[in-house]
């Protein structure tokens, strides 16, 4: 039976490493468009093929660390320091700042009569 190569060990790496590099051979040659139309098209499907075995080896790579990482109840093992927190939340850190002063006191309101109608109430026709 044959082994499956476990994401992270030194021949898995080492063959992410060379498809990688394979794969960037590829999309070069294709940028530099000296390949025919036959050619071309061979080279595409192989750096699918290629970039899909990649995607695939990444996200095995994920899991391993979220299995390293989580807990049974799937609560984060990793605890950051302090100064870390907001970057791994993804908020950018908030400068500290004198508190905002408090908002003008509203205008007393006018009651009844004494209030005084506008100009341009009288132009409207309705």
């Amino acid at each position: 039976m044959a082994t499956t190569p476990v994401p992270g060990d030194s021949a898995s790496a080492g063959s992410f490493e060379a498809k990688l590099e394979e794969l960037n051979a590829l999309i070069g040659a294709l940028e530099s468009g000296d390949l025919g139309l036959e050619d071309a098209i061979r080279t595409f499907e192989k750096g699918r093929r290629l970039h899909h075995e990649l995607l695939q080896v990444l996200a095995g790579y994920e899991r391993r660390i979220e299995v390293l990482t989580k807990t049974a109840t799937g609560e984060d093992l990793a605890v950051l320091s302090p100064e870390f927190e907001g970057e791994a939340s993804g908020a950018l850190p908030t400068p500290s700042r004198a508190p905002a002063p408090p908002p003008p006191p509203a205008p007393p309101k006018a009651s009844g009569s004494s209030r005084k109608k506008p100009a341009f109430d009288d132009d409207v026709p309705f």
